[in-house]
């Protein structure tokens, strides 16, 4: 098999992350070796899928030019806000956004938390950014 016509067809195809995985699986035939086909072309895929979500996410977080960077780890749970701790890594999980409620539920989660801080979020913009999705849509 001719390794370097197979990686430059999987780029033109703009399936890099499968061309990288590829490529490593090719590095470490003594890791990927012993699996069969199919296992091997399921971690191709698994790689391809998750690349094209982090970079879709990328793509959201761009749009929305927030002001400030924050991550989830950096929430205080000991303040006295009412914030529910499950609730909010629910939240931070993103798979309740792809049912269309989560979204309005999310904005009203958000403004109600930042807002406790003195500053308003650019709730609107990210709301805007994540995909919308009608009630008859798969999750």
């Amino acid at each position: 098999m001719l390794t370097n016509p197979t990686l430059d067809r999987l780029y033109a195809l703009n399936l890099s992350g499968m061309a990288r995985a590829f490529a490593e699986q090719r590095e470490q035939p003594g890791t990927y070796g012993p699996l069969p086909f199919e296992d091997r072309l399921g971690l191709l895929v698994d790689r391809e899928a998750s690349e094209r979500e982090n970079r879709r996410l990328d793509r959201y977080l761009r749009a929305a030019k927030l002001r400030l960077s924050a991550s989830i780890e950096d929430v205080d749970f000991r303040a006295a806000r009412g914030l529910d701790r499950g609730v909010l890594l629910d939240l931070a999980d993103f798979t309740g956004f792809r049912h269309p409620v989560s979204r309005e539920f999310a904005a009203e989660f958000t403004r109600i938390g930042r807002a406790f801080h003195g500053f308003r979020p650019r709730v609107s913009r990210v709301m805007a950014a994540l995909p919308r999705r009608s009630p008859a849509a798969p999750a």
